[in-house]
């Protein structure tokens, strides 16, 4: 099944201990919502890698309650942190 291509950008592949990570350009990771620690799917395919976040909805509910949370009582929670 052949993918159609609505944006392309460059990445790199970076050597992290033992395995290699992959730099995703910033216009791709917001436009799919890919934020630090997003699971990602990656499936090979007969055109290449195809690599796809999971999208768990409570548990994007419940860090965008954490971050109003921890924007709210930052200095307090610096204090609990000592």
């Amino acid at each position: 099944m052949p993918v159609s291509i609505l944006t392309s950008r460059k990445g790199r592949a970076r050597r992290i201990g033992n395995s290699v990570g992959l730099t995703l350009p910033k216009a791709i990771r917001e436009q799919f919502g890919i934020v630090d620690k997003t699971d990602l799917t990656i499936s090979a395919t007969p055109d290449g890698i195809l690599i796809q976040p999971q999208h768990d909805a409570k548990f994007a509910e419940a860090m965008d309650a954490f971050e109003r949370v921890s924007a709210r009582y930052k200095n307090a929670l610096k204090e609990l942190a000592k």
